[in-house]
């Protein structure tokens, strides 16, 4: 645990409190419009209402007035996205992974045999069993059945690696140290005296490797197979796992191509009164973290707050003609939003969210944005859903994994 360790718990709250639209400083058309359709870390701003809600509304009334032109929604296109994993896939992944490991220089060793009699001294390399104690008990990560340590290394902590000098193979040592005053790396062992009981197993040499011995020598499997197989459902997982994101990409794409191609009348009133509760949205969760605004402009990943602003500032425009036009859209379709659809929207939410249960999802949202701003995120991401599934169709053109990521 570092010296920062508070400060990193905060950092790491207000990381869960972002927006997608506004993480490493991006804020452009399409990642301002990501904000409803991506499962983001909490997505607290990207559906702030253009309702009125129990008196407190962001944009105030309906306002698909300002929709002179409607875009034609029911006329969207996207690529269709390949999960099939072949063998040259396979094949090609555990080629990249070996290059690797060799273009870093990883090593590895294997057994020595020539110095079967020999006696451990500073600067060799042997295999060890070794298992810690604290008080008498074992302490977690404080074990291994075989591991390669050069002797003077300083891998281990002080004493350790001198412990083991003169030894011989199969001798087995109680090596008595002691934890050093400061410990970051577990600090309940921080200055505690211990006792290892180390075994060495062997003398150890580096061995050279390449991809047509990696996959033991590197990996510890027994076979090619053996890796091959563990490597294609890692592979067929992260497919599925690509695919589901190609699919949040186009809802993205598709909610962009609607908001380009429809026509608005002036819009600056609306995106200035979005804009002013979106930023005391920001002031409050500053407060709440004990940050300020330029703290918190940093967590977002922009170098102060006047480019913060600005970047808020256009994202309010975009999140006005996205509202506007989802509720429009919504009335023509007859779109709404059942008890049944949102307790399952909720719950898929809050899930991918990591939280809790809903409950502590919406009080977060609320919170921040005043009661019902969390139904009516989850009926706008209802609105895409259900508008996507219904009028995109799928093209013969191939996605490829890029599609899935960017």
């Amino acid at each position: 645990m570092s010296d920062n360790y508070e400060l990193e718990n905060v950092e790491a709250s207000v990381e869960k409190a972002k927006p997608a639209s506004l993480k490493n400083g991006k804020n452009n058309k399409k990642t301002a419009m990501i904000v409803l359709a991506v499962i983001a870390v909490i997505a607290i701003l990207g559906t702030v209402v253009y309702l009125v809600l129990d008196g407190m509304g962001v944009i105030g009334g309906k306002k698909t007035d300002k929709v002179k032109e409607l875009a034609d929604y029911k006329n969207f296109s996207y690529k269709t996205f390949d999960k099939t994993v072949s063998d040259k896939d396979v094949e090609n992944y555990y080629k990249e992974m070996t290059d690797y490991y060799i273009k870093i220089g990883y090593k590895v060793y294997e057994e020595d045999k020539s110095r079967e009699n020999d006696v451990v001294k500073k600067g060799d390399t042997v295999n060890i069993a070794y298992k810690g104690f604290v008080d008498g008990e074992a302490f977690k990560g404080g074990e291994s059945e075989a591991y390669d340590l050069t002797i003077g290394s300083g891998a281990f902590i002080e004493g350790f690696e001198d412990g083991l000098i003169g030894a011989k193979k199969g001798e087995k040592r109680d090596v008595k140290t002691k934890f050093p005053d400061s410990y970051p790396q577990n600090p309940d062992l921080a200055g505690k005296e211990a006792i290892f009981s180390v075994t060495v197993n062997y003398f150890s040499k580096e061995a050279e490797y390449s991809v047509e011995n990696a996959y033991e020598k590197v990996f510890g499997y027994k076979t090619l197979d053996d890796i091959y197989k563990e490597l294609r459902t890692y592979l067929e997982e992260e497919a599925i796992a690509n695919e589901k994101s190609y699919y949040e990409n186009s809802k993205n794409e598709y909610l962009v191509y609607i908001i380009e191609n429809t026509k608005y009348d002036e819009l600056t009133k609306e995106a200035d009164e979005f804009y002013k509760n979106y930023y005391s949205a920001m002031e409050k969760m500053a407060s709440d973290y004990k940050l300020t605004m330029a703290n918190l402009a940093n967590q977002y990943g922009y170098s102060d707050v006047e480019s913060f602003q600005k970047a808020l500032k256009e994202q309010a425009a975009d999140e006005v003609k996205k509202n506007i036009t989802l509720e429009l859209i919504a009335e023509k379709e007859g779109i709404k939003l059942s008890d049944e659809k949102y307790n399952e929207y909720a719950e898929k939410y809050a899930k991918e969210a990591e939280y809790d249960s809903v409950s502590e999802y919406a009080e977060t949202y609320d919170k921040y944005y005043g009661k019902g701003m969390f139904r009516q995120y989850i009926l706008n991401a209802y609105i895409l859903d259900t508008l996507f599934d219904k009028y995109a169709v799928k093209s013969d053109e191939v996605a490829t994994p890029g599609d899935a990521v960017k």
